[in-house]
């Protein structure tokens, strides 16, 4: 029985200097590595490569919806005020419509005219009416079966 408890008392020693061993290699390892450090920059750097450009076609996209939205909404406006008037479409009478009405119509400040019974933004003219697929450039080619798409 002597012997049961002299070797527990040993195992208890020995763990007890391990135990200590480790708590003080912790206490002087306080920080992080340089590669540690490389490593979460290098995947931030790689997350931020990706996140931006997309984030600025959306910023983009939605600059030209908001336009193409307040466009359609001026364009009603202005042929009920057209109606209710009961006068014919002149420059001077849009001109003094949108300055009355409409300060801010494009969010990148486009030029806004009527031309054939449509409000416009010289800016944005080439808005299509699908605008499900902007990413694909309406001149471009299918891809073949040799170029996968990602």
């Amino acid at each position: 029985m002597k012997n049961l408890v002299c070797h527990f008392n040993e195992c208890e020693k020995s763990y007890l200097k391990t135990n200590t061993q480790i708590s003080k290699n912790r206490k002087l390892n306080k920080g992080f590595t340089l590669i540690e450090l490389v490593v979460i920059i290098a995947i931030i750097s790689i997350l931020s490569a990706i996140a931006v450009p997309r984030f600025i076609h959306y910023t983009a996209f939605a600059k030209e919806t908001v336009c193409k939205t307040n466009c359609g909404q001026a364009e009603r406006m202005y042929e009920a005020f057209l109606i209710e008037e009961d006068i014919e479409n002149t420059d001077i009478i849009f001109d003094q419509f949108m300055l009355e009405n409409y300060s801010d119509i494009c969010p990148k400040d486009g030029v806004i005219y009527y031309l054939d019974g449509k409000i416009n933004c010289k800016i944005h003219e080439g808005i299509s009416e699908n605008t499900d697929d902007l990413d694909e450039p309406e001149d471009s080619d299918p891809p073949g079966e040799e170029v996968p798409w990602l």
